[in-house]
């Protein structure tokens, strides 16, 4: 379980997994849907409906924008964490 944010280092009130497994079954299907399909899919190019970026729904480009922000946000810290274990050998 974790019970802290690794990107910001706080104190987490519920562990993200679980919060996750213990939603109803149409939420947990949305999450895996937009992480794990939709969200690699936009990184490769591809969008949601035929178009420009003009084009797609203006929900589906901010889950996209938020997924990406915390990719980067927790490449980041992964890369501070390297550093850090770097300077401390």
């Amino acid at each position: 379980m974790w019970d802290e944010n690794l990107i910001t280092g706080e104190r987490l009130a519920l562990c993200p997994i679980k919060q996750l497994l213990d939603a109803d079954p149409v939420t947990r299907a949305e999450v895996y849907e937009l992480a794990y399909v939709q969200y690699p899919l936009f990184k490769a190019g591809h969008l949601c409906v035929r178009g420009a970026i003009s084009d797609q729904p203006a929900w589906w480009l901010e889950a996209m924008m938020y997924l990406e922000t915390m990719d980067l946000r927790k490449k980041a810290a992964y890369a501070k964490a390297v550093e850090a274990g770097r300077d401390a050998s």
